[in-house]
């Protein structure tokens, strides 16, 4: 791909100011939210006020309102004008830290953020992003903003795609991925309740959503259960990271019916690749013993072989004496 590089001072600058304004639109409004002084290191996420950005445009508040209305129609931004943040999803792919370093220095920023479910949201997709390119920016990104925790806010449902061709698309992938998901806890001997108990009084843990705008609550008991079956990871993490793909990935959204498939195949996953995460962390120490004991037992009869022989011959010396 082919990138120019943006100083966002250009926004201050006399002479570009001097130029003939940019009028409301949509356009003009997401190349000022790309390269704003408002951004910092943490790529497309910071604070900025629906006010302060209309005025910094010249623009009435009700045409800057239409523009952001239009960009955030695309899928192009995400915004919480309430809690004065904006996200823009996509940004990570374009401007990939070049060391882990750059992502530990996230961590001052990170704080002047508001928390809010956009804040929460952001994060799952810069951590998802962030372990795709290996293990020393995963650490760096987990030493530095997994320290900050996540709260837990609800999380505003988005309507899904009305179109008829894409319905149908997603109707043939949704049935492609739970025949895997099928297969996946089949081999690994997972089995799935179709429909929990739930008792008159439940309390509500999350809410995951799901195709047609419907939503799924999780229950303290089911997470108790699932803490229990999935005791080598944190169940209340990777629900959250669950929530977090299916509301970024607003086709694959799953039935009501298929909920818990889909709940266990992901814990399963993550349990797997712990698992077998641990035991290639613990290979070399164990083989090391196992060689350590080996070693000790040939010492330890070579010594008494060599105590032995000692004795035989201090006892023909002795014979020798008594012959003379």
């Amino acid at each position: 791909m082919r990138y120019r590089m943006l100083d966002v001072r250009i926004w201050c600058d006399k002479k570009f100011r001097s130029l003939t304004p940019l009028k409301p639109s949509g356009q003009a409004l997401f190349l000022y939210l790309l390269s704003n002084p408002h951004t910092t290191s943490i790529p497309g996420l910071y604070r900025a006020g629906a006010g302060a950005m209309a005025e910094e445009l010249a623009w009435s508040l009700l045409g800057f309102q239409r523009a952001l209305k239009e960009v955030i129609a695309q899928g192009l931004v995400k915004a919480d004008l309430k809690a004065r943040v904006i996200f823009i999803p996509n940004a990570i792919k374009y401007n990939k830290p070049q060391s882990p370093n750059v992502v530990r220095s996230w961590a001052v920023h990170w704080d002047e953020i508001p928390e809010c479910a956009l804040k929460n949201e952001a994060y799952y997709k810069l951590e998802a992003f962030i372990q795709g390119l290996g293990k020393a920016f995963a650490l760096a990104f987990s030493e530095t903003l997994l320290q900050c925790g996540i709260k837990d806010i609800k999380k505003a449902c988005i309507k899904p795609c009305s179109n008829q061709e894409q319905e149908q698309q997603q109707e043939q992938e949704q049935e492609q991925e739970e025949g895997k998901e099928a297969q996946f806890l089949k081999e690994h001997m997972v089995n799935v309740v179709t429909e929990p108990a739930v008792a008159a009084k439940t309390e509500y843990l999350l809410t995951i959503p799901l195709e047609n705008n419907a939503v799924y609550q999780v229950t303290q008991g089911e997470f108790a259960e699932w803490q229990r079956i999935y005791s080598e990871i944190d169940v209340f993490q990777e629900l959250h990271k669950l929530v977090s793909w299916n509301e970024v990935n607003l086709n694959k959204r799953k039935q009501r019916k298929h909920i818990l498939r889909h709940i266990h195949t992901w814990l399963t996953k993550e349990q797997q690749q712990k698992l077998k995460f641990s035991s290639s962390r613990h290979a070399f120490p164990m083989t090391f013993d196992h060689n350590l004991q080996i070693a000790k037992k040939w010492l330890t009869l070579s010594s008494e072989c060599d105590k032995h022989a000692d004795g035989s011959n201090d006892l023909l010396s002795v014979k020798g004496k008594k012959c003379i």
